[in-house]
């Protein structure tokens, strides 16, 4: 028996060392790739911090900057300008009763152009400049118009999508200055809606929706390609786990990724499109929680893209969460979003090697005090808690330190750890083959004690490890142990 107990821990000193010599190697790589590092998570409280605040949409300003639009209380449009870092440079409310902007697209000259549904009712459009003011302002007839995304089109004007007295999905295509080209109308026996469109080719566009021929129907996906006068070219249905919503689909170098909802199972699931808007796979995600609210699909390159949806836990909690997957639908990383409010996802922003930025809605866990949420996440999909960890003690330590508890865990543990002097601190957590899983980048910190959970939920039972990287250098390690 003494000399197995001999053997064992013989491997385990051995196996250390090389895991060690693999996470040498792993950060070193990560510490010199910049974009790893610059991550952060904010909430805006908004104009009226006694009402909510929501954020739907994000594209790119001027500079490295980004504007991003919801609304206040859904009863004014809210625009914000933020830095690369988070910080807010400017707001803005226009409008008044039920006014919301549901999208915003990048324009000329660190401009940007929005629209969504405004208290007239009718189609709209509003463009801004860099620093906010009003270029143009216009309104494009109807009623009850709700238009949920608008495109910059291959000739340089935009075209929109949604709906229009509830039965009616509604297109809008506008020149360069925002000014009416056509407006059309596909009616359905009782609920048409457009959500997401694209450009198909040189001249032609690719929707997806959803549609009910009857209130007792179940809603049925839709795919519809239009010419560039917006006559329908190829029109159909589908049906994904009962009832199913087609809410973004994007162009690729192969055909077209369309993301939707499968709300009979609480399933998201992505579609490959061809180019004639033939539905080829279907890839449905399994998960242990409902998933709702399918916020956004974007390309990444050729054959990766990134996803944000909600999903639902066993606590009632609404998690955002944040996938990669590749075109034959598996996942190559996925991160929720966990916190004891409630997280809902909205337009995602990718930046290329330096990450992405995702909008959306913080609830406060309570329904009439919401703000704007903001993350910006790594390549990894990392990015540090929003309020930062918490310091356990300002009494200076005498070592650098790093334990956590309780240990086995399920799914949480408590990683705790000291630094004697002021340094720059990250925790890595790799896994029982020293591939790199998550990162916490908490940056530069005074000297102290602090706490930070760590959340295994998306995880495997299995042993993992947790190193302390002290301005870039390993200081301490640890193993975790996550039994379910």
């Amino acid at each position: 028996m003494m000399q197995e107990k001999r053997t064992i821990i013989g491997f385990e000193k051995a196996f250390s060392r090389f895991l060690l010599t693999v996470i040498g190697c792993c950060l070193f790589l990560t510490i010199n790739s910049s974009s790893q590092w610059v991550t952060w998570q904010r909430i805006y409280n908004g104009p009226y911090p006694n009402l909510s605040d929501y954020g739907y949409d994000i594209c790119k300003a001027d500079s490295g900057n980004f504007f991003v639009v919801g609304s206040v209380f859904n009863q004014q449009i809210y625009v914000l300008k933020i830095n690369s870092l988070g910080d807010t440079l400017w707001t803005k409310l226009i409008g008044t009763s039920y006014s919301i902007a549901w999208s915003v697209v990048e324009s000329d000259s660190g401009s940007c152009v929005l629209t969504g549904q405004t208290q007239n009712l009718q189609a709209f459009t509003i463009k801004l400049d860099r620093n906010g003011n009003i270029i143009w302002k216009k309104y494009y007839g109807g009623s009850y118009v709700q238009m949920k995304q608008i495109i910059r089109t291959l000739d340089g004007g935009y075209i929109m999508c949604g709906r229009e007295n509830f039965n009616y999905g509604v297109i809008v295509k506008l020149d360069i200055s925002g000014n009416l080209i056509w407006k059309r109308l596909y009616p359905s026996p009782y609920l048409r809606n457009f959500q997401s469109i694209t450009n198909h080719d040189l001249s032609n566009f690719i929707l997806t929706g959803y549609w009910k021929n009857s209130p007792q129907e179940i809603p049925l996906g839709t795919i519809t390609i239009i010419d560039s006068n917006g006559m329908i070219l190829n029109d159909t249905t589908f049906r994904v786990e009962g009832v199913t919503s087609g809410f973004k689909i994007i162009r690729y170098v192969h055909g077209f990724m369309l993301g939707g909802e499968a709300d009979g199972s609480h399933k998201t699931f992505v579609a490959r499109i061809d180019l004639s808007g033939r539905i080829g796979n279907i890839y449905i995600f399994d998960t242990t929680y409902s998933e709702f609210d399918f916020a956004d699909l974007k390309i990444i390159n050729d054959n990766r893209f990134i996803l944000a949806t909600s999903r639902d836990t066993t606590n009632n909690l609404i998690n955002g969460k944040v996938m990669i997957i590749d075109t034959l639908g598996n996942v190559l990383r996925q991160k929720a979003f966990t916190s004891s409010k409630q997280v809902r996802f909205g337009g995602i922003q990718v930046l290329g090697d330096t990450g992405f930025i995702i909008a959306g809605t913080i609830d406060n866990n309570a329904p009439s005090d919401r703000d704007v949420y903001i993350v910006k996440i790594d390549t990894l999909l990392n990015a540090p808690p929003p309020n930062g960890i918490q310091i356990i003690s300002s009494i200076v330590p005498q070592l650098y330190s790093l334990r956590n508890y309780p240990n086995p865990f399920n799914p949480v543990t408590n990683i705790e750890f000291g630094i004697p002097v002021k340094s720059k601190v990250n925790i890595i957590i790799y896994d029982i083959n020293g591939k790199q899983i998550d990162m916490i980048a908490l940056n530069l910190l005074t000297a102290g004690t602090y706490g930070y959970v760590w959340d295994g939920q998306e995880l495997g039972s299995g042993i993992y490890f947790a190193v302390l990287s002290i301005n870039g250098k390993i200081s301490k390690t640890i193993k975790l142990i996550l039994l379910k």
